[in-house]
């Protein structure tokens, strides 16, 4: 018997305060930097279905059927009560119906393209694009926290035969960019080629220098109604060796240095004082050294950050020492990936935060998929988990 509600430390109802929607889909024509597909995109929709509090959500259909709801309610996860629903393709027509609709101000995860719905944005589209382009990074942290790095233009650096390897090179847009996608880490000869491929259309590139890296957590923090700032935890990103995202760690009595928290906290005030409310991400590098680096800034919700809220109420429940953000993906339709987790989620070693049925969203053959916490008292226990069920996600059969 599925036992109390699990309920995040603060909802975004809380830090927004009412009369916002959150607009959690990317446009369509300003999202060249994030992963690819209309159905991958609205698969990302639902990320903070379960900490919305009071607040209205638009998000897929995919995350609106009886599969997805069925298996948040077996987890005790309570899904936004407001909620909008688009279908493939529908995202700019029903945003525009239910902005008509509502006496809100809008509140959107990603920043769009210049238009008529600007006099409704809850901060200033120029200001999002500003915060999040990566060539103004070293503006908003304290002196010497960034690393070294500078912006060039692409085709004169990539033209160059002289180049100082390994580097990071990273996309300088105006665009959303997540999950690695506008990150290229270049250490010999090939790696700067495809990087000239990835790169190709791009006017500017900032190339930075690669650090010896022992932890990489990224911090949160709300910066709230008023502009006051509130730190809300950290998660061990889980990035593969070429800067891919592939999920985050939490480790319960885990910390990080007050020093980190402090420079974290000082990319998050400056952000306030220039006008932005709502989450923010602070990607950081801590040496072997001790040193602290700000990697990347995301003014908006971050991959972790529903786990965040969520993981002292986990915790309670389940007694999990150990918690993996994963997004697990299968061929198999989404009924034959719910009897997958279903008992994994009975049995306290998974948390579903959402669940995307894409027959539903409009996508017949779309893959079904979940984002989970994966729970152990170990790391090792949650890998054990996952090679379980990870070689079963990517054949489509359980039987």
């Amino acid at each position: 018997m599925r036992r109390g509600a699990l309920l995040p430390a603060i909802t975004l109802s809380d830090i927004y305060g009412p009369g916002h929607l959150f607009v959690s889909r990317a446009h369509p024509r300003f999202c060249d930097w994030l992963p690819s597909g209309g159905d991958v995109l609205d698969s990302l929709t639902g990320g903070q279905i379960a900490i919305m509090g009071d607040m209205p959500l638009l998000c897929s259909e995919g995350f609106n059927s009886g599969l997805a709801l069925e298996l948040l309610d077996l987890a005790g996860l309570k899904p936004a009560a407001h909620r909008f629903h688009f279908r493939a393709g529908e995202e700019l027509s029903r945003l525009s119906e239910v902005a008509s609709s509502l006496d809100c101000r809008l509140v959107f995860q990603h920043a769009y393209p210049s238009g008529p719905l600007d006099d409704r944005c809850w901060i200033d589209p120029r200001l999002l694009c500003d915060l999040n382009n990566k060539a103004k990074l070293a503006e908003l942290v304290p002196p010497g926290s960034a690393p070294s790095r500078r912006a060039v233009e692409s085709a004169s650096y990539f033209n160059d035969g002289d180049h100082a390897l390994p580097a990071v090179l990273k996309v300088v847009t105006d665009q959303s960019n997540g999950g690695g996608r506008g990150v290229a880490i270049c250490r010999n000869a090939s790696d700067l080629k495809s990087a000239a491929s990835l790169f190709g259309k791009c006017e500017r590139i900032v190339v930075e220098e690669i650090l010896e890296i022992e932890r990489n957590p990224c911090l949160n923090f709300a910066v709230m109604s008023d502009g006051k700032v509130s730190y809300l935890g950290f998660a061990d990103q889980d990035v593969t060796r070429d800067g891919k995202y592939q999920g985050n760690w939490i480790d319960r009595g885990s910390s990080i240095p007050e020093s980190a928290v402090n420079i974290a906290m000082e990319a998050a005030k400056r952000g306030s004082a220039l006008g932005y409310r709502g989450i923010v991400g602070v990607d950081l590098a801590i040496t072997p050294e001790g040193l602290v680096y700000v990697l990347d800034l995301n003014f908006r919700l971050n991959g972790c950050t529903s786990s965040i809220l969520l993981a002292d109420a986990v915790a309670e429940r389940t007694g999990a020492g150990t918690m993996h953000f994963r997004t697990l993906r299968t061929p198999a339709d989404a009924g034959t990936l719910a009897s997958l987790l279903r008992p994994h989620v009975a049995g306290g070693r998974l948390v579903p935060l959402n669940f995307f049925d894409p027959a539903a969203a409009g996508y017949s053959n779309s893959p079904s998929s979940v984002q989970t916490l994966v729970l152990g008292s170990s790391r090792a226990e949650v890998l054990a988990i996952e090679a379980d069920l990870i070689p079963r996600l990517k054949e489509g059969s359980f039987a």
